[in-house]
């Protein structure tokens, strides 16, 4: 049933050819001027690859990485309104638009005319890296689209190179105001250091094993002057009894004594008593030493007796010997007295410091950690002056145009050809259409079945139409008049639509994007 439907459809052809062929004619009348009166649109392609010639592993570059965000901020700048306004007026862009629409729109459609394609490649951890990116320009002049296309391109390769030098100086710059503020802070911290080191000199915790040695070889010492003090205070007490007998000797071997005799002798006997217990610097021990050196000029006045001649040499060396012993036994008693002194300060060095380890810890770690840091700021400068000079010299990562743009020889759109044959296509359902709804609206019977199915009365014969020669000739006049109205107006109608599509660069745009 669908097939018998199919075919008295298209039955409907040979009953209304004339107004099948109109249509078909109509629509390609109306849409093939169009199609060929559509301006044609050039696209221009620039190439630019990006390519660093240092590698990182030799310097950690302070810009390395934003390839995909200094695109974005350049292609933001590109499509700036004073870069765009530069380019229409430089160009002459759009010059029928302009003197139509306000200069905003001429700047959105300069915007959507422009594309930039970015071509990435995988370099191992899962991140893309941006190798390339391709500036598109399509425009109605072939040599306009590729000036246009090779601008941008150029700008996109000048503006990288200002944005790298830029950031580098910026980021050195960065790097050095960090590290001069490190390096007071350091110098802060290292003269509290020097300060407290200075105060407490000799008490640092540090120095607590050279205090102990110290301590050590002073006891030592004090030991060893202890011992030699002993003996030396025996052997004075063995000259004091030496002299205090050769004394008592002479008393005795003597006959008479003077009166000043009498008073030395006793006054050498309380002297070597004194002697016994006290230093020499005891004021009892002074004073008895003066009244025998005034006694003993006053015996020696008086001249020696020949018989205590030989008593007074021996008590005269003895004497020697006491007042070297006494010599020796006070510079002893000095070097006594320095080493305990010694031993005190040292011994008051070793308790201090436990109590100075938490302060000169605190400090050599707020020391060590500024130091730290320095030290890895002054490595981080080091290698931004070196990507400076890298990017001062373009000897960085940098964008070079690969591809320059060429003046396409053929148009990009719109493809006149897949529009024609669409338009072909169309028209055949147009003409097919109307030969069907004409027949639709025709009431008489085109078949002895139609007939049959409309009335019961028995149909006995069929008469086929007669045309007489006069019938001919007034349907033949008929069709002639209506092809020549319907061709005028087809004329008309086709001249028309290739005006409007030669201004409609829109539906050109809106065709290439579609195709």
């Amino acid at each position: 049933m669908a097939t018998k439907t199919i075919v008295e459809r298209l039955e409907a052809l040979k009953r209304h050819p004339l107004l099948a062929f109109v249509s078909f004619i109509a629509v390609l009348a109306l849409v093939a001027p169009f199609v060929y009166g559509l301006p044609p649109l050039y696209r221009a392609t620039a190439t630019v690859i990006v390519e660093g010639q240092v590698p990182e592993a030799f310097v950690q570059s302070a810009v390395n990485g934003e390839v995909d965000s200094r695109l974005q901020a350049i292609k933001q700048e590109a499509l700036s309104r004073a870069r765009l306004t530069e380019l229409i007026e430089r160009f002459n862009l759009y010059p029928a638009l302009r003197a139509k629409v306000p200069n905003e729109v001429v700047l959105d459609r300069l915007q959507r005319d422009i594309k930039v394609d970015i071509r990435s490649a995988d370099q191992g951890g899962g991140r893309p890296t941006t190798i390339a990116f391709a500036i598109t320009y399509v425009g109605r002049d072939p040599v306009t689209a590729a000036n246009v296309a090779n601008t941008l391109a150029s700008f996109y390769v000048a503006q990288n190179d200002r944005i790298r030098s830029r950031q580098a100086t910026r980021a050195t710059e960065a790097i050095r105001a960090q590290l001069l503020d490190t390096e007071k802070r350091m110098n802060a911290a290292e003269s509290r250091m020097k300060a407290f080191v200075s105060q407490h000199l000799g008490s640092l915790p540090q120095q607590t094993d050279l205090n102990l040695a110290a301590l050590t070889r002073i006891n030592t010492q004090l030991q060893g002057t202890t011992d030699e003090q002993s003996k030396l205070m025996e052997r004075r007490q063995a000259l004091q009894t030496q002299i205090a007998e050769l004394d008592t000797k002479a008393a005795t071997e003597s006959t008479s004594l003077s009166e000043p005799e009498s008073k030395l002798l006793a006054a050498k006997r309380e002297y070597a008593a004194l002697k016994g217990q006290y230093y020499d610097s005891y004021p009892d021990v002074r004073n008895k030493k003066a009244e025998i050196d005034r006694l003993q000029k006053e015996v020696d006045q008086l001249g020696p007796k020949t018989g205590a001649a030989g008593l007074q040499n021996q008590r005269a060396m003895l004497t020697t010997a006491l007042n070297d012993t006494d010599s020796r036994l006070d510079r002893l008693s000095k070097d006594t007295r320095a080493l305990r002194d010694q031993m005190s300060s040292y011994e008051g060095r070793v308790e201090s410091a436990p109590s100075r380890a938490p302060e000169y810890a605190a400090l050599a770690n707020d020391y060590s950690a500024i130091r730290d840091v320095y030290d890895g700021l002054l490595k981080k400068y080091d290698e931004a002056r070196l990507a400076e000079s890298l990017e001062t010299t373009s000897r960085g990562q940098e964008f070079r145009i690969l591809d320059a743009a060429l003046p396409p020889p053929y148009s990009a759109g719109p493809n006149r050809m897949r529009l024609l044959a669409l338009a072909f296509f169309g028209a055949l359902v147009a003409a097919l259409l109307a030969a069907i709804a004409r027949d639709q609206f025709d009431t008489s019977f085109h078949s002895m079945d139609e007939l049959r199915a409309f009335t019961r009365v028995p149909v006995l014969v069929s008469i086929p139409l007669i045309m007489t020669a006069g019938d001919t000739r007034r349907r033949r006049v008929r069709a002639t008049a209506v092809l020549a109205v319907s061709g005028a107006a087809l004329l008309l109608l086709a001249a028309g639509t290739f005006y409007l599509a030669r201004g409609s660069e829109m539906v050109s745009r809106m065709l290439l994007q579609l195709g």
